[in-house]
């Protein structure tokens, strides 16, 4: 947050946006929880090494597949720790308020990514090298 900006306290979302807000995060934060399991497992080395592929065309598909789901993996365990900022920060009464300059975060973009904690002139900045 610059020194200049100070940010408010509260949320400059109504109640009812509020309880909207905090229901998409919710389902979102189970859909993107529901297959954790299945990728955590398709990311694991087989401790069976019968199981190993012979071919080394086999085996070099089997590391790219494990690759992929390690990555999805990540991304999804990103987007899960970013869903819970959001909620504790509906809890706090600060969701909604950008994280870097402190001011009211558009309700285009917290439609569009409800999890952002980010304005998107904020979100540029940091997406430019």
């Amino acid at each position: 947050m610059s020194a200049e900006t100070k940010a408010p306290s509260i949320s400059p979302l109504t109640k009812p946006q509020l309880e909207a807000f905090t229901e998409a995060l919710r389902t979102l934060y189970r859909r993107y929880a529901g297959g954790m399991e299945s990728l955590a497992s398709a990311a694991q080395v087989p401790e069976d090494s019968s199981a190993s592929p012979s071919h080394l065309g086999d085996l070099e598909s089997d590391i790219r597949e494990q690759d992929m789901s390690i990555n999805l993996l990540e991304g999804r365990q990103e987007v899960l720790r970013d869903i819970q900022r959001a909620l504790w920060h509906v809890v706090s009464g600060t969701y909604g308020i950008c994280e870097d300059c402190g001011e009211a975060i558009s309700i285009a973009r917290l439609e569009a990514i409800p999890h952002t904690s980010l304005c998107l002139p904020c979100q540029l900045r940091t997406e430019i090298p």
